[in-house]
């Protein structure tokens, strides 16, 4: 006896030998192991994003360099001399610089870059009265993975049309709202024993809405409703290794409610 759905089965046809409860109970355990097949095939990838919260922004890294900088005093490219207009560099107070860039009435316009205290860039684009505006890349370190965005900016945060590349790999290609992934987008990530393709809706940086997701050889996986990253709603899960479907409700990633399952032919699975 390997499962419980086969302890429970002998059980039942002991006490109850009687062709319908086998049958009926065939039914239920054919239900059950086509469900586990779901939930395998569907969770052998990645089931959430990697990048889970609005980390594309530059707030804290101004608020830093504002407190260790009272009066955000700019200076010449190579010496002392205080600037309010021209090519100006702003310093941490570990003396690393913490801007270097263009400078009008004592605040960043134009092209610049912004830096961590450690030395390592963190933003390199355009900026206006101060903020971050238009087009910039921005690079920061999420759970050992090198993230690189490119994109649009608004007020600090990226907004509008980005990508964001993993180790130098397209990861997202899509729309962002404050510092989220937000709207629609295409997500694509593998490694050895994780794969992820997706494309389709996305709310604060989960896959929500309408979506489809794929298999390494571009066949569908599923596609239907999502909510905060997970299969919920109606949708349609595709076996590869059979050619077997399931069409109907799901809930947190598995068929759940009212669905039926079919052969390859598109007849009904007895």
């Amino acid at each position: 006896i390997k499962t419980i759905e086969d302890h429970l089965y002998i059980l039942v046809v002991q006490m109850f030998d009687n062709i319908y409860v086998k049958d009926l109970f065939l039914f239920v355990k054919f239900f059950v192991e086509k469900k586990a097949a779901f939930r395998y095939s569907l969770e052998e990838g990645l089931n959430r994003p990697k990048i889970k919260v609005s980390l594309f922004n530059l707030n804290s890294i101004l608020k830093k360099i504002s407190e260790e900088n009272n009066a955000l005093i700019y200076y010449e490219d190579n010496n002392k001399k205080r600037l309010k207009n021209g090519e100006g560099i702003l310093y941490y107070a570990n003396k690393n610089t913490a801007f270097k860039g263009k400078i009008e009435n004592n605040k960043k316009n134009g092209e610049g870059i912004l830096y961590y205290d450690d030395g390592y860039e963190a933003y390199k684009g355009n900026w206006e009265n101060d903020k971050a505006e238009g087009y910039g890349e921005f690079f920061i370190e999420i759970d050992d993975f090198n993230v690189r965005y490119e994109g649009n900016w608004k007020n600090n945060v990226a907004y509008g049309k980005g990508k964001i590349f993993l180790y130098g790999k397209l990861y997202y290609e899509g729309d962002f709202v404050n510092g989220s992934m937000e709207g629609k987008g295409k997500m694509h990530y593998e490694s050895e024993d994780e794969y992820v393709d997706y494309e389709g809706q996305f709310e604060n940086c989960f896959w929500h809405g309408k979506g489809t997701r794929y298999y390494r050889d571009k066949k569908i996986m599923y596609q239907g409703d999502y909510k905060n990253g997970k299969e919920n709603g109606e949708g349609i899960f595709f076996n590869d290794k059979n050619g077997e479907y399931y069409k109907g409700e799901f809930k947190d990633g598995s068929p759940c409610g009212e669905g039926i399952w079919y052969n390859s032919d598109g007849t009904i699975k007895l």
